[in-house]
Parts: structure tokens; sequence; C-alpha cells
């Protein structure tokens, strides 16, 4: 087999070279499947070895060990945060400042479309549902949630009344648990109300009774 040089892609030799012999073939088997093969159309035991060889590789030469040690992530009732308290955020600023629309619409806005194709958007996908069971299901303080709701005039992808509709459904949502009791005065719902139907060019945002 020599030194594989004819077989591994360019950009990993420096990689392979420092390898021991059993994680040199890992790296040939898996090189060559990407190169040459899906995957998925081998053999089972062939396709079990590839998504066995590929994490192997790259869990021992292309990640960066960044603890704590937390084998039991993402087992079944597992909690899946590594790196965080597994308790409710102490405030609302830990949770929305950044407020998470203005992360989506000015630091994630794409400026023009680029194909990434359907394999990438696939990853992607499981990736990011992964992460959200993390942010909202576990360890979740329901008894003061205070969420507030910005809508930029740039969700250009929307009609100005689909925006209302959408705003009007989450209003529903932030509000129907909510004790009229606890609110400081009935004008606070109006206003509520009023900001969800009303288009500007400025940053619109709804009020309820945790304003008081």
């Amino acid at each position: 087999m020599g030194n594989g040089s004819s077989l591994i892609s360019p950009e990993l030799m420096e990689g392979y070279n420092q390898m021991p012999f059993g994680y040199k073939l890992m790296l040939l088997y898996v090189n060559i499947g990407d190169r040459h093969f899906k995957w998925y159309k081998l053999p089972v035991f062939m396709g079990l070895m590839y998504l066995e060889f590929r994490p192997t590789v790259h869990q021992k030469y292309n990640l960066i060990a960044i603890g704590p040690n937390t084998g039991n992530t993402g087992e079944y009732g597992a909690f899946i945060g590594r790196n965080m308290e597994q308790a409710p955020a102490k405030s609302v600023t830990e949770l929305l400042d950044p407020h998470p629309t203005v992360v989506a619409t000015k630091l994630l806005n794409r400026k023009e479309f680029v194909g990434t194709g359907k394999q990438f958007n696939m990853l992607a996908a499981s990736w990011i549902n992964f992460m959200i069971h993390d942010w909202i299901d576990h360890e979740e303080d329901e008894s003061n949630l205070q969420v507030h709701y910005l809508r930029f005039e740039q969700e250009s992808f929307r009609s100005p009344s689909e925006s209302t509709h959408l705003a009007i459904e989450l209003l529903a949502l932030l509000v129907r648990d909510i004790p009229q009791s606890e609110a400081t005065n009935a004008s606070q719902y109006e206003t509520l109300r009023h900001s969800t139907t009303k288009h500007g060019s400025h940053v619109e945002r709804m009020h309820g009774p945790w304003d008081a």
C-alpha cells in the first residue's frame, strides 16, 4: 500500500503521515469512499464500516478537545448542553441580549442566495434540531416567562398582511395564560394588540404586563 500518497487527498497527507497504521487504514477507507463511492450504496457491512471509521478518525485528529468529558451527551433522558449550567436563566437579558430577532435579521441574514446542496441542508437541519432542544426544552422555568417580539421592516419575504397575522398569532400565544390582574392597566393590552397591526419604518415592539 506504500504511503498511500496516490489514494489520499493532498491536504490530508500531513496528518496521514503522523497516524498509526490502523488509523491510516481507516482514513484510506473513508477518503476512497468519499472520492469514488456513496457509502449508502455499499453493502451493509461496508457502509457500517464507513460510518464507524469516519467519526473515529475525525474525533482523534480533527476535533479540538474542549471538555468537560460528557460521554452521556445525547443519550435518552440526558441533557444536551455540555459547557453550561443546566439551570433556568437568571434574567431576561441572558436570553434576549442580543435579541434573537436582531441576530437573525442582522447577523444571519443572507445578502444573496448561494446554493448549499441538499446534503448540507439535511445535516444543518439535524444539527439545528439537536441544539434547539437544549435552548427551549431543558430546565425551562415558565413561571415568569417574559418575551418581547421584534418585527423588522426588512421581513420582505412576507407581505404586510402575512406579517400581521403572524404577529397576532404570536401575541395570542404570549398573553393567553397571563391573568388580567397582572396588568397595571387594560390599555397595555390594547397597546400590545395595536402594535401587531401597525407598520412603519421603525422596529415594532409588543408591550405587555411585564413592562410595568
